[in-house]
């Protein structure tokens, strides 16, 4: 059940609890990387791969670059930046989120369980995402093109070249789109998770492996639908104001909104959504069991 205030929540149960989440999300995307890799290749593209199906641009990168290259690509980047944010924004979800319905259940409003967990999710989301975004941009920018084209030999190389270039204001470009992307991509995957899990509970099913796997496609869907317009134009914007096509994020948007239409903003939401799936079905269950190995017991 909830924890109620009166429980006061030490600080090891804070740490297990965003090591649990962590671990579970860094290990999860560091097995998915290829994916990524090509979503990340897909969306930077932009117009000029529409005279190429997603399946041809697919087998072109692995046939020039082979699994293991793809693999091998941006991967302790994108290990440590989701592990990083996850420890923040899943680590934190339960407690902002108990905070959240004891308030509202104090203040006698009428305000859903669910939109509690949803509005949890965004605020941790936010916070999580903006804190991890110097290690999400050194994710994009490794993942962006293949290993030795780029100018950075690795994730701490392209680190500190950034830091050197243009320092903390720098490092932090694209904080602000990241963070609305974190905000509703953790909006969504806990509204599909949690939710899925309170419904299935109080509909009589046991909280074990099975629901979470469930749940986990839940959220890999809903997550996806969320995040989809921020995650397009965060690589793109990424990517075209290094180029100097682009002046700001929402400058970005209007231009590519007038240009290509809205149908660019899910751009590449089947590939994410089954990027997203393995990834969800490796993290939320890996999460729920080390919670339980950490003597937390499953997220109720």
């Amino acid at each position: 059940g909830m924890m109620s205030n009166g429980d006061a929540i030490s600080a090891s149960v804070v740490f297990r609890t965003c090591l649990a989440n962590g671990l579970a999300s860094g290990f999860a995307v560091s097995c998915c990387n290829p994916m990524d890799v090509l979503r990340v290749r897909w969306q930077v593209r932009g117009s000029d791969s529409a005279r190429q199906s997603l399946t041809a641009f697919t087998l072109s990168r692995f046939r020039e670059e082979g699994l293991v290259e793809l693999w091998r690509c941006g991967l302790a980047a994108n290990g440590v930046s989701v592990g990083a944010s996850s420890f923040i924004r899943m680590g934190s979800y339960p407690f902002v989120r108990d905070m959240m319905v004891s308030t509202v259940d104090g203040s006698g409003f009428q305000i859903p369980s669910a939109t509690c967990k949803g509005a949890a999710g965004f605020v941790c989301g936010t916070l999580g995402y903006w804190l991890a975004t110097p290690l999400y941009q050194c994710k994009i920018m490794l993942q962006a093109g293949p290993r030795g084209t780029l100018p950075y030999s690795g994730f701490i190389d392209c680190l500190q070249k950034i830091n050197a270039e243009g320092g903390v204001s720098l490092l932090y470009r694209g904080g602000a789109v990241l963070a609305v992307r974190g905000a509703f991509f953790t909006a969504g995957q806990m509204l599909g998770y949690d939710v899925t899990k309170s419904e299935a509970k109080a509909a009589g099913v046991t909280d074990g492996p099975v629901l979470h796997i469930g749940a986990s496609v839940s959220a890999a869907f809903m997550a996806t639908t969320f995040s989809m317009p921020a995650d397009v134009l965060l690589a793109r914007y990424s990517v075209g104001s290094q180029r100097g096509e682009f002046t700001s994020p929402l400058q970005c948007a209007a231009v590519l909104l007038k240009t290509e239409g809205p149908g660019t903003f899910f751009r590449g939401w089947g590939l994410g959504f089954t990027r997203l799936i393995p990834v969800m079905l490796i993290a939320m269950p890996a999460m729920e069991q080390l919670r339980w190995a950490f003597g937390l017991g499953y997220l109720s």
